[in-house]
């Protein structure tokens, strides 16, 4: 996996579930990668006890060099020694974020920007500055912070479901997802509305979102060949096209394909009414990793687990830490 990051600046882990493994992951590349990294998160991680499940976490190691990016009431926290580069303006719930680095190697707590905008302008900031590779611990229900990233790793556990076969249905429907296909046609548009998309012409509508306009929509799209979507695309936006317009086919295209935020049920029917879905900002899957471990007290057949994985995907799949059944 080391040699996946060399082309790659800023790289997120996005786990299938809560627990699913991304911290072991994270862990595993910090112990591999011998180059310092810049570390943030989205949200809270590295803390001994899971805030969700009340479980017992690994903690993030932190080596000398590193550079940590976290709310500054996490500091009390550190058992790493450090230096405060400096304090940004970005609040959180714990403080202000602040830019640490890392003198004397270490267990950290992290908490990161909890908003796209701030991560992204905090990243361009800090690579003007230092040439490491980022590294940004997700949160499976924030997903939106892969769209600024250039490499993905996307991280399967056990502890989406006790039930391998649905999670593995999960994770092939959002590695399919996530490895959307990029828009083909001319994207010199207004990507603030929604648009229409007649032969080779798009017409944008008077409306930037679905919600509450799904019924009108679905009438304009009797006689297109395709929609632009820019912001979330809803499970009320699928049900409607599953229950009352399925006769109807066209193209879909996102901006992001972490615009896309359905159930499992969903997702499947969108793959197969939509005649095309791709995106205007491609993500890049760089891994997937996988956890046979729950914090649930169950385990997958590791070799089963992955070869089920690898046949669904049709990739490789790296079991990172065979031994750990944390995250």
């Amino acid at each position: 996996m080391i040699k996946l990051l060399d082309d790659h600046q800023v790289i997120s882990l996005v786990g299938n579930s809560k627990n699913a493994g991304k911290t072991s992951v994270l862990k595993y590349l910090m112990h591999t990668y011998q180059k310092p990294l810049i570390i943030t998160s989205i949200g809270l991680d590295g803390e001994d006890i899971d805030q969700v499940t009340f479980r017992e976490k690994p903690r993030i190691f932190a080596r000398k060099g590193d550079i940590i990016v976290t709310a500054f009431q996490t500091l009390d926290s550190f058992e790493a020694a450090y230096t405060i580069l400096r304090k940004t303006s970005i609040q959180t719930a714990l403080g202000p974020i602040v830019i640490c680095r890392i003198d004397k190697a270490g267990n950290v707590l992290v908490a990161g920007p909890s908003k796209v905008f701030d991560m992204e302008k905090l990243l361009d900031n800090l690579h003007q500055e230092f040439s490491y590779k980022t590294m940004i611990d997700g949160a499976f229900f924030r997903q939106s912070f892969a769209r600024i990233c250039d490499g993905l790793i996307l991280v399967i556990g056990a502890s989406y479901s006790r039930d391998m076969s649905l999670t593995i249905n999960n994770a092939r429907l959002n590695y399919q997802k996530f490895t959307l296909p990029s828009y083909r046609g001319d994207s010199s548009f207004d990507q603030s509305k929604v648009s229409l998309m007649i032969k080779d012409n798009l017409v944008a509508l008077d409306v930037s979102s679905t919600l509450g306009k799904n019924h009108e929509i679905f009438q304009e799209l009797k006689h297109v060949d395709g929609i632009y979507l820019p912001k979330t695309l809803t499970d009320d936006f699928v049900k409607t096209w599953t229950n009352v317009y399925h006769h109807l086919s066209f193209n879909v295209t996102v901006k992001s394909p972490v615009n896309i935020q359905l159930n499992d049920q969903n997702l499947q029917n969108l793959f197969k009414l939509a005649n095309r879905i791709d995106t205007l900002h491609p993500l890049k899957v760089i891994a997937v990793a996988m956890n046979p471990f729950s914090p649930s007290g169950y385990t997958y057949p590791k070799k089963a687990f992955k070869d089920a994985l690898e046949d669904a995907l049709g990739i490789d799949v790296i079991n990172v830490k065979e031994d750990d059944n944390h995250e």
